[in-house]
């Protein structure tokens, strides 16, 4: 599955096992929480998204941005909502739309959503901030064991830079350090399970880089 987000994966001690799908009862796709209906290129555009009223264990929303590529957040129960972004380099009109895909031996998979459009028009931002690396120590984390993150990441315009660290469930916004600048963020993983951290920077003019 194509997606422009690069995703740093943190095993935390195990694998999640899944549980299964539910039975019975037609399986629909989520519905959006929020989602705008204008964006800028070259920023990010936030989408929230949740399945109110399903029988499921755990699934994956899987969303259709209208230009070829897609984005799947995982690991949700019925009641969680999700929080996707997507970039858009160029400007038109998207329809955007989703499926849900539950997780387990029983795997089903729910039609497309109604589309939702998007319009996206020229951003006044010419220079997003670039994450240069990550290091995430250990590729595996001990669960309820503080584990630690450090990002280095610059402007292109020499504007200061801070970090957003998406967790899944929780976010961690760092303060504003100037450019080029390293930063460290700890977070502790309470499950046993495959976890997503989601990274991106943004300048003191609101230019987002890439996840």
């Amino acid at each position: 599955m194509k997606s422009r987000l690069l995703l740093f994966t943190v095993v935390a001690a195990a694998l999640l096992l899944s549980t299964g799908a539910g039975c019975g009862g037609k399986l629909y796709p989520p519905e959006f929480v929020w989602l705008p209906d204008t964006a800028g290129t070259y920023v990010i555009l936030p989408l929230q998204l949740v399945s109110a009223g399903q029988t499921f264990d755990s699934a994956r929303y899987i969303v259709d941005w209208g230009n070829g590529l897609d984005t799947t957040a995982s690991s949700l129960r019925p009641a969680d909502t999700a929080s996707v972004g997507h970039m858009w380099t160029d400007t038109g009109r998207y329809e955007v739309r989703t499926r849900t895909l539950t997780a387990g031996a029983r795997r089903r998979l729910s039609a497309w959503s109604a589309p939702e459009t998007v319009q996206v028009i020229p951003s006044l931002i010419e220079h997003a901030p670039v994450i240069d690396s990550v290091d995430g120590g250990p590729p595996v984390a001990v669960r309820n064991v503080e584990t630690f993150f450090t990002v280095n990441a610059h402007d292109p315009d020499g504007d200061a830079v801070r970090l957003k660290f998406d967790w899944g469930a929780t976010e961690t916004t760092t303060a504003y350090f100037a450019s080029p600048c390293t930063i460290t963020v700890g977070h502790v993983f309470t499950q046993i399970e495959t976890a997503m951290v989601i990274i991106t920077a943004q300048d003191s003019w609101g230019a987002t880089s890439f996840p």
